[in-house]
């Protein structure tokens, strides 16, 4: 009797499979009735595509504001204005200091950059020796490629931390 219970069971789960398969694909069937209708080229939808601007980007760097800020990092304020292509890539904000080994970059997205406007940074620069940077702009068309610059090369000096003691 155990046997033949078992065999029962077994065939009653199955059965019972089935059925529910055949109320999932009846259900999903009657859904939506516009799946099996074919669809006809007036019912085509429009669709419209941007592409990338295909111009290369030409930056010019306008102006560069740095200056030491307590705990050895230097702020940036940087202006620059695209002259050729528009900001539809990855761009990279390369921030250099000569005689030294340090170097940092902002990487930015095309959402954050725009034609014309300021990039505003920190970075630490812990060498007391570092006086000069040099500042460039690059894009790539997905940071995994690399990245080329696109930019003039702009240099100075950092201005001394402003001392808010008067002495």
């Amino acid at each position: 009797m155990a046997c033949r219970s078992h065999r029962e069971i077994l065939v009653q789960t199955v059965l019972l499979n089935s059925v529910s398969c055949w109320i999932v694909i009846g259900s999903l069937v009657g859904c939506n009735t516009e799946i099996a209708k074919p669809k006809s080229v007036a019912s085509a939808r429009n669709i419209t595509v941007t592409l990338a601007d295909p111009t290369p980007g030409v930056v010019e760097i306008t102006s560069v504001k740095a200056q030491r800020r307590p705990e050895n990092i230097v702020y940036f304020e940087v202006g620059y204005k695209f002259t050729s292509g528009s900001p539809v890539k990855n761009y990279m904000l390369n921030l250099g200091f000569p005689g030294t080994s340090i170097a940092g970059h902002k990487p930015m997205d095309a959402w954050e950059v725009k034609p014309e406007g300021i990039i505003k940074t920190g970075m630490p620069v812990p060498d007391p020796s570092a006086k000069d940077y040099e500042v460039t702009f690059a894009e790539a068309d997905s940071p995994d490629r690399g990245y080329t610059t696109i930019s003039n090369k702009f240099a100075g000096e950092i201005e001394p931390a402003v001392d808010s003691d008067p002495k």
